[in-house]
């Protein structure tokens, strides 16, 4: 067999058969899992170790099964004797093995294009994996470790999204009237006028302890903790309405934009659909469907509050049903500001009354006989849930907290959580009622 091993290598790696043979011979006197784990080693992708290409799901679990192939070798008590000699042999290696790697020596110029979304996450997400391997290697085959341009986008996709609040901020402003009442003041009066739920609502808003979540699936946590959380217009697909054409026109008429201008915008700067969750300990109750995902993602809010919308009910069910979205002449007929979320209040409050379910609940605010009597709005409900935008990209910085609904994190997606310092919930026996988790044999 281990002459099967060096031959192949010998093939693999275009050199003189017997020079080949000679010095994979003494690798493998060593130990033969050297010779495994080296014929991996110089397979890299060179245009990937250089970030020249952004790798993929293949790219990374290549160098992951290196690197665990690695560890596991440096675990083994015998492999402290072996070391030395591994040593004396790199230059032997290197002559073989690298022979035509002096690609590896050129570094990566300055781009002439700029990132696509993800790319520059992921090729520094490489770069994060092959400074691990190189701490198992030894120091005359370790791989350059590339300094890549940083990705301007990083801060023009949300300082556009801000930009883009405060002109949605100026439109509803000049609506407001629209609501039934001449300013923001005068409606949360009457809000507080409702009764005990209506003031209660009014606080949870005001103080910002209501929360915002996101759902996703937990086979996305591989490429969240590398790139984040993305739009359709990024992933090519969604658990909702996959229609590319239908979102563009639905948003642009919601951001009262021009189609083909929106239509053009960074894909990063669009909205991600999210939901309010109840306050932490409130005897109020989540309602949201579990089809976008069994892992639940609650962000800060002092990280997305100025690039974060509303609408009062479903968007895309609300713009297809009752509005073509010509003409903007009511305020709900916007993605509103987050400076004005009280304004969700009215479409919650019989739920939250009801059955505490902070939930729109597929019904038109019931309203008469109160204090907002008056409340106006052009469009109906058309949702169970009170959803919410989130524009200009977000990341795993941004989340606070992480409740799994069926699997515990683990592995790289686990570390990257406990880096961060986000709490991590199990919310196996309900979306209500998490509790505090730790890694089992970690102290709580």
């Amino acid at each position: 067999m281990r002459t099967v091993i060096l031959a192949l290598l010998a093939a693999w790696f275009a050199v003189p058969p017997v020079l080949a043979c000679e010095v994979f011979e003494k690798l493998a006197a060593l130990d033969v899992r050297l010779t495994h784990a080296y014929h991996k080693a110089v397979a890299l992708p060179a245009d990937v170790v250089l970030g020249k290409k952004k790798p993929g799901w293949q790219e990374f679990a290549n160098i992951a099964d290196l690197i665990s192939d690695l560890e596991s070798l440096r675990k083994d008590p015998n492999f402290a004797a072996v070391e030395p000699k591994l040593k004396e042999l790199v230059p032997e290696l290197r002559g073989v093995a690298l022979q035509d790697r002096g690609e590896y020596e050129t570094p990566p110029g300055k781009r002439s294009t700029p990132y696509a979304p993800t790319e520059y996450e992921l090729l520094h997400a490489y770069q994060r994996q092959l400074a691990k391997l190189n701490g198992l290697l030894p120091v005359g085959l370790r791989y350059p470790i590339v300094k890549l341009p940083k990705d301007p986008r990083l801060t023009e996709v949300p300082e556009a999204a801000r930009k883009l609040m405060r002109e949605q901020e100026e439109r509803v402003a000049k609506l407001f009237d629209t609501t039934g009442f001449a300013d923001h003041a005068e409606f949360e009066k009457a809000v507080a006028a409702l009764g005990p739920e209506g003031e209660a609502l009014l606080k949870a808003f005001q103080d910002e302890t209501v929360r915002i979540a996101i759902r996703r699936p937990n086979r996305g946590r591989f490429w969240i903790e590398k790139t984040g959380f993305h739009n359709q217009f990024v992933t090519k697909s969604s658990n909702g309405a996959n229609d590319n054409d239908l979102r563009n026109k639905c948003e642009s008429a919601y951001t009262a934009m021009p189609k083909d201008e929106y239509a053009a915008l960074d894909p990063e700067l669009k909205p991600q659909y999210a939901y309010v969750k109840p306050p932490e300990g409130s005897e109020w109750k989540e309602n949201i469907a579990s089809q976008y995902g069994d892992d639940i993602y609650i962000f800060k809010l002092a990280s997305i509050s100025d690039r974060l919308t509303f609408t009062p009910g479903d968007s895309l069910n609300r713009f297809g049903s009752r509005w073509s979205g010509e003409t903007v002449t009511s305020w709900d007929h916007l993605m509103i500001p987050w400076k004005y979320r009280s304004l969700m209040i009215p479409f919650v409050w019989n739920k939250v009354r009801g059955s505490q379910q902070l939930a729109v609940g597929y019904q038109d605010p019931q309203l008469s006989g109160t204090s907002l009597k008056d409340f106006k709005y052009a469009k109906g409900v058309q949702s169970d849930y009170t959803e919410v935008q989130i524009f200009g990209g977000l990341r795993l910085n941004d989340v606070a907290e992480f409740h799994f609904t069926e699997k515990a994190p683990e592995g790289d997606f686990l570390k990257s959580l406990q880096e961060r310092g986000i709490k991590i919930f199990d919310a196996s026996g309900g979306v209500n009622k998490p509790t505090p988790w730790t890694p089992p044999g970690a102290t709580p």
